[in-house]
């Protein structure tokens, strides 16, 4: 046997009993026991149903259960928010949603819930250009549009820095 071979399976053998004792005895049955609940704040369909659908087929090809996704729209996506929170605990429910996680709670008051600490975040699956659109902005097309916000500059409380 290689050194390199003798590292591999000692490596494997680490992470194995790290998994095993990280696990202890308190896992009865195997994850998952039952079908995978998708929740979506938005209308079947659009563009994040659409993504919704094609990673749950992925869930569902990997862990061997079927991946149900559960269209949701409405209340900028807050029903969504809602149904995932009172959900049980378990991981057999999940959500995706698009950047209304984040901006719901300083558009609404009382804030509908705190993304914080109801939710888990497990993966960015997709990233979607924005685009910011206004029938009274004082530029014809793109370019001047870029031209407009290129001197412009946003500053957060930890960071300065330049738009494009």
């Amino acid at each position: 046997m290689t050194l390199f071979a003798a590292r591999r399976r000692f490596s494997f053998a680490g992470v194995t009993g790290l998994f095993a004792v990280a696990s202890g005895p308190a896992q009865a049955q195997a994850f998952p026991s039952k079908p995978i609940k998708l929740i979506v704040g938005f209308a079947p369909g659009g563009s994040v149903d659409v993504i919704a659908r094609a990673v749950g087929q992925q869930i569902s090809t990997q862990l061997g259960q079927p991946v149900v996704v559960d269209n949701r729209p409405g209340v900028g996506t807050n029903i969504e928010m809602r149904a995932l929170i009172d959900s049980a605990a378990d991981g057999h429910t999940l959500m995706l949603t698009a950047i209304s996680i984040a901006t719901n709670p300083t558009l609404y008051r009382p804030a509908p819930f705190d993304p914080a600490r109801g939710v888990t975040p497990i993966a960015l699956v997709s990233r979607a250009p924005v685009v910011i659109a206004s029938s009274t902005a004082p530029v014809a097309a793109a370019p001047d549009s870029i031209a407009t916000l290129r001197p412009s500059t946003t500053c957060w409380p930890a960071r300065c820095r330049r738009w494009l």
